[in-house]
């Protein structure tokens, strides 16, 4: 108890100083709050751009399709699906297209993978 106390007062004895690093931890605190909160928010609309934009909610594939994905490998119950899909109201809507990866060389010492979207 008496360690504490002397603790105490040792703390308080420069002001200034004590102030200072109280102000630094809350300062530290804070920016450690906002740069997490800043990074989150950041994930968080990443992940809704990609939703939006790409990948969307759900996608249908055929079952071989996600091991070798080729063209070749489409859906062949076009119509089926389509007649599902239309009946389901809570379908907002949908997109039919075909993606395939491939390499586009514009130059010939470089090389980019592109997916082509049809």
């Amino acid at each position: 108890m008496i360690t504490s106390k002397i603790a105490w007062r040792n703390l308080w004895r420069s002001r200034l100083r004590s102030s200072i690093v109280i102000a630094s931890i809350v300062v530290g605190i804070w920016a450690g709050l906002f740069i997490s909160a800043l990074s989150v928010g950041m994930n968080d609309q990443r992940t809704e751009n990609t939703i939006a934009s790409t990948i969307s909610h759900v996608q249908i594939h055929d079952s071989v399709y996600l091991q070798e994905k080729l063209v070749q490998y489409y859906l062949q119950q076009e119509q089926d699906m389509v007649q599902i899909l239309d009946d389901r109201p809570e379908v907002a809507a949908y997109a039919q297209r075909v993606k395939t990866p491939r390499a586009w060389q514009p130059q010939p010492w470089a090389a980019h993978g592109v997916s082509i979207v049809r």
